[in-house]
């Protein structure tokens, strides 16, 4: 059991990433790298004093933006109710 519990710690490690790993991954220094995170356009979180960011929440970071929108048109199309609208009306 206690080996369990190792396997879960080492991944949840390897999903959380420090500012100063994110920093080395993004080649920005920890200041540059803090302002993102405090401005929103970086997703993090505190836990104690430290910030964590998720590697899944750096990969959308540095995605390019065409990309999120995409996939945001793709779900919202998907949500929408009634049928699909391929273009304008009398064309096929």
């Amino acid at each position: 059991m206690n080996e369990n519990r190792l396997k879960q710690t080492d991944r949840l490690q390897d999903c959380l990433l420090t500012l100063r790993e994110v920093a080395n991954i993004l080649r920005l220094g920890r200041v540059t790298t803090l302002r993102l995170v405090q401005t929103s356009k970086l997703k993090a979180f505190k836990a104690g004093r430290a910030w964590r960011i998720r590697r899944e929440d750096l990969e959308r970071f540095m995605r390019p933006p065409i990309v999120v929108e995409q996939e945001t048109a793709r779900l919202l199309a998907s949500l929408a109710p009634g049928p699909k609208i391929l273009g304008k009306k009398g064309t096929t």
